[in-house]
């Protein structure tokens, strides 16, 4: 039989049940058919809409005599999203080792997937985890089934640059486990050393005074800053910093002094001091220490208020001598040297008392 005698078309009907028109096969060896005049008819379809059953039939028409015959067949579409999907990363860090990271994966669909990290330090050492769409705080997700992925990686004690690979693996209805893998370098900048050793306190207020010291890699200079909204149960009422500059590669120690509550009782406390490195947030620095305190404890102040008060005797005593012997000295209350001796006397002695007081 000639193969030009014949003519063959189809239709498609989707899986929404809407239908294509009838569509021609051509054996002309034209775009959509490689070899013409070969009997075998081609088209290209291109007019897939999503997954599912789609119903073919296929009309063959004998030209010559008018007969036909028409043929039906089912064709699936398993998976029409593409197969190799983009892994979307983000990274949430700061500059201060010992921090926590955040990191967060989704494909470019936000399609369900099964997400993993690994993580190597400065020194080779490593470890590994999952990362999940779960909703909890505890890894960092905000929202259960939406399709970002999330996982904190613990304190991260080392300075220097980590490498992070998350591995995103999605398994298509036809049996396909897919991996991309993308990698994230993370700078460690500033190293925070924590106190161990209990401190104490040394006076009569209860004022904290103590050292931190600081190490920076970072290429330019940092603010040292706190956080206005502190915290540690109310202990804290305010905090000096004696550097609000940690310069570009030095290691320096900062002083603190931490100005706790008037009723603070005696014992063993401890609390945390919100540092703020460059803008970002670190992990409270925790301090300890000993508050023993005393009704009467000699300082500065209180030897300077005593000298004045000491002092303030030696005219009292000239004006005492001055008083007992006026008829002898000839000279009344109203004398000025009487009155010059009273008004050293108070001056000193006030002066004592408020310094030894305030």
């Amino acid at each position: 039989m000639d193969p030009s005698d014949f003519e063959l078309s189809f239709k498609v009907k989707n899986p929404d049940m809407t239908s294509t028109e009838w569509i021609k096969l051509a054996d002309d060896g034209g775009e959509d058919d490689p070899l013409g005049e070969d009997g075998i008819f081609n088209y290209q379809f291109d007019q897939v809409s999503g997954s599912g059953d789609y119903l073919v039939e296929l009309l063959i028409e004998h030209k010559l005599t008018g007969s036909s015959s028409l043929k039906e067949t089912v064709f699936t579409v398993t998976d029409y999203q593409p197969v190799i999907k983009d892994i979307f990363l983000k990274i949430e860090n700061n500059i201060i080792a010992g921090s926590s990271t955040k990191i967060y994966a989704n494909f470019e669909d936000f399609t369900e997937g099964d997400f993993s990290y690994t993580i190597s330090g400065p020194g080779g050492a490593g470890s590994s985890g999952k990362l999940l769409d779960n909703g909890e705080i505890i890894n960092g997700d905000q929202e259960t089934s939406d399709g970002i992925y999330s996982a904190i990686i613990g304190e991260l004690q080392e300075i220097g640059d980590y490498m992070i690979e998350v591995t995103g693996e999605y398994e298509s209805s036809d049996g396909y486990e897919l991996t991309r893998v993308q990698e994230f370098t993370i700078g460690k900048y500033v190293l925070i050393k924590e106190i161990d050793d209990i401190l104490e306190i040394n006076g009569k207020d209860p004022v904290l005074e103590f050292n931190i010291r600081m190490e920076s890699i970072y290429d330019q200079d940092l603010i040292i800053g706190l956080d206005p909204h502190m915290k540690s149960e109310g202990m804290i009422k305010s905090i000096e910093v004696g550097s609000n500059i940690l310069e570009a590669g030095a290691k320096k120690d900062v002083e603190l002094r931490v100005f706790l509550k008037d009723d603070l009782k005696t014992g063993e406390f401890t609390i945390s001091v919100p540092l703020i490195i460059g803008g970002v947030y670190d992990n409270e620095t925790t301090v300890s220490f000993l508050y023993s305190k005393s009704s009467f404890m000699l300082d500065l102040k209180t030897l300077i208020g005593l000298i004045l008060i000491f002092l303030s005797l030696i005219p009292l005593i000239f004006l005492l001598y001055t008083i007992i012997n006026m008829r002898k000295l000839g000279i009344n209350l109203k004398s000025p040297r009487t009155i010059i001796e009273f008004i050293i006397f108070i001056l000193l002695f006030i002066a004592g008392l408020i310094v030894f007081f305030i």
